[in-house]
């Protein structure tokens, strides 16, 4: 018997253990550059995100902006006066006029 004969015998397991610990290691280390590219390349893809969602829905105008926000307004407005209608009729009328301006 020599004196690597154990350590000889416990090559084989060591071998499986080194093979099976590759195994989990490798997507780890992909999902880990994975991320790292992510991380460094966040600006880009961002950017490219903005750029598509604006070629896809772009943003309104500022007319349309302000009619849409005096429309929720006079709905607004209009739904007060009903709520107050019974218990202040002044008020509701006066909301009601607000609400017809333009």
């Amino acid at each position: 018997m020599s004196f690597f004969a154990p350590i000889e015998s416990a090559l084989p397991a060591v071998e499986g253990m080194l093979s099976t610990a590759a195994t989990l290691l490798r997507p780890a280390l992909g999902i880990g550059a994975a991320v790292t590219v992510g991380v460094l390349f966040r600006p880009l893809f961002v950017g490219l995100w903005q750029t598509l969602v604006i070629i896809v829905k772009p943003r309104e105008t500022l007319e349309q902006r302000l009619e849409r926000r005096r429309y929720k307004s006079a709905l607004l407005l209009n739904r007060l006066a009903d709520e107050n209608s019974l218990r202040q009729p002044n008020l509701a009328a006066e909301l009601r006029n607000f609400a017809s301006r333009d």
